[in-house]
């Protein structure tokens, strides 16, 4: 399949292109040498409008930041980085010089600004073209030199002044900074083009998945299904019973080993912690009318079932010290672990628990995590199905599991809560008077879920996951050439930086008469007057 970029963009003939330019001779100087590092602050009226640009407002590579907050001079003068229109901003702190928040300044408030102290500012000499070391700084190749360099503690890693101030910087003929900066936009913008129909084809691709999912929920993808085995489908009332049937036989089971733990512990000498009683199932009151009124309506043979009346949800084990203490570790999923549909098994951490906690909170295949989440309701209530990879593995408290009975699909639950309308039941069920979005166990047991007989949840995992295969192809498709899109960029800035990206042309000013006339016009500049140091009056 051919992505958008390769039909807007072909790489080889870009890269065949490139090849053929002849590499100039230029000179590589320290950045002080053409630039003012954070210049002091001036002078201005206190009441003066200033734009405001926090570390936030800058995007990462892009370049693009947004002025839309002002202050008074009096109010920034003092404890942020002070800047003016033309100016180059570059973070300096981890992560985000690594991410690559730079930008060239431009229309600021009365030409003025003020921002992050985490900012270095680079004003460049007139005689250059700033755009130019704009697309310096924010090539891959500079900020990992700069990453090389970086000073600090772990967490709080910074580029220095003075590695800003006196890091080698290509210095070439000013019409030909130009030509490269007039070639870079050129071919960025073919990119851009390119890059705007993948997010055009990944908006697509979003559209599809949950017009699929809105389709499987309405009972769409088996409607022929259903009316061809109308009379061998179990109905939602004899699949609860069956259900609770089997809560039962497994509360009975668990009661049974309580007993035998309790004697056992008291056999010992009531050492330890007494094991914990097993809780009796009780069953959700039924939906109300007013409740079943606000879901979508179902197809016959459905039903809307909370998701406590077909699973056993649970907690997990809590983070503390004392923890540090108990002999038994076990892997310990975390919130970092659990994505939408999705795994991040990299980092496993480990937490000792008791023989009761590893049992209680140890995870099953197939086990559904949702994530409790606190703050913004698209972070709450991902979730994602335990594969079983890891022996003896628990989770922790901020990750709620549900254990569903076996008459039904861990998959087709999941699925559900992955659609527009599982989305909106869990964004509902955690909304509070307070503002923040949170789930908690008892909240997590009245989402409502559909159901309907096991073949057919069986029959509707099977279409969705085949086509929903299709579409993940897509979606890696797609990433696979953005990410194809910004190595080429990086690739362009690269021969760029190389000399190897326009022609040279012979009757452009030399590199070494540009920077002696920037070094005579800064040398003809009033020097501002020294500062003496005078001894303390005894």
């Amino acid at each position: 399949m051919n992505s958008p970029i390769d039909e807007a963009l072909p790489v080889h003939s870009m890269e065949k292109k490139l090849a053929n330019i002849k590499t100039p001779h230029w000179l590589w100087i320290e950045h002080n040498q053409i630039a003012e590092i954070n210049p002091k602050k001036p002078k201005l009226d206190e009441e003066l409008s200033v734009s405001f640009i926090p570390m936030g407002a800058v995007a990462e590579e892009s370049g693009r930041y947004t002025t839309d907050d002002s202050k008074k001079f009096e109010d920034v003068k003092k404890g942020y980085t002070y800047f003016s229109d033309g100016d180059i901003l570059f973070a300096k702190i981890t992560p985000c010089m690594e991410n690559g928040k730079v930008a060239l300044l431009s229309n600021l408030t009365n030409g003025v600004g003020f921002g992050s102290t985490e900012f270095h500012v680079s004003r460049l000499t007139e005689a250059v073209e700033k755009k130019f070391y704009f697309y310096f700084f924010v090539s891959k190749s500079f900020r990992k030199q700069a990453q090389a360099n970086m000073a600090g503690s772990a967490g709080q890693l910074r580029v220095t002044t003075d590695y800003f101030s006196n890091v080698s910087v290509p210095l070439c003929p000013t019409r030909e900074q130009q030509r490269i900066v007039t070639k870079i936009e050129e071919l960025f913008s073919e990119i851009d083009s390119g890059v705007e129909s993948l997010k055009t084809a990944q908006a697509k691709l979003k559209t599809a998945r949950q017009s699929l999912l809105k389709a499987a929920f309405e009972g769409k993808l088996t409607e022929q299904w259903r009316k061809d085995n109308a009379d061998r489908q179990e109905s939602p009332e004899a699949l609860l019973e069956r259900i609770q049937a089997e809560r039962e036989a497994h509360y009975q089971q668990q009661l049974t080993d309580w007993q035998h733990q309790l004697k056992d512990w008291e056999a010992a000498g009531k050492e330890g912690k007494k094991p914990r009683k097993p809780k009796v199932p009780k069953a959700l009151p039924p939906l109300t009318q007013q409740e079943l009124a606000e879901l979508p309506e179902l197809p016959e043979g459905w039903k809307w079932i909370n998701l406590g009346n077909i699973s056993e949800i649970s907690g997990g084990i809590t983070k503390n010290q004392k923890r540090q203490s108990l002999p038994q570790k076990n892997p310990f999923l975390r919130v970092a672990n659990v994505y939408a549909n999705k795994l991040e098994l990299d980092d496993i951490h480990f937490i000792g628990t008791t023989p009761d906690e590893a049992k209680r909170a140890k995870l099953k295949k197939d086990d559904l995590l949702i994530v409790e989440g606190n703050g913004s309701p698209d972070q709450i209530g991902r979730v994602a199905k335990w594969d079983g990879s890891i022996e003896h593995c628990t989770h922790q408290n901020h990750l709620i599991r549900s254990r569903l009975a076996s008459p039904i699909s861990a998959d087709f639950v999941l699925h559900f809560l992955l659609s527009a309308t599982g989305r909106k039941a869990i964004k509902k069920v955690a909304s509070s008077t307070s503002g923040l979005y949170t789930l908690s166990l008892a909240k997590v047991e009245k989402l409502c879920i559909p159901v309907c007989s096991k073949n057919e949840q069986m029959m509707i995992v099977d279409q969705l996951e085949s086509r929903l295969s299709q579409l993940d192809q897509l979606e890696r498709t797609l990433t696979a050439s953005m990410k194809q899109a910004e190595a080429l960029k990086q690739s362009i800035l690269k021969r760029a930086f190389a000399g190897r990206l326009v022609p040279q042309d012979p009757d452009d000013e030399p590199a070494s008469e540009l920077l002696a006339r920037i070094r005579a016009e800064r040398e003809s500049q009033p020097r501002a007057p020294r500062k003496l140091h005078r001894e303390p009056t005894p």
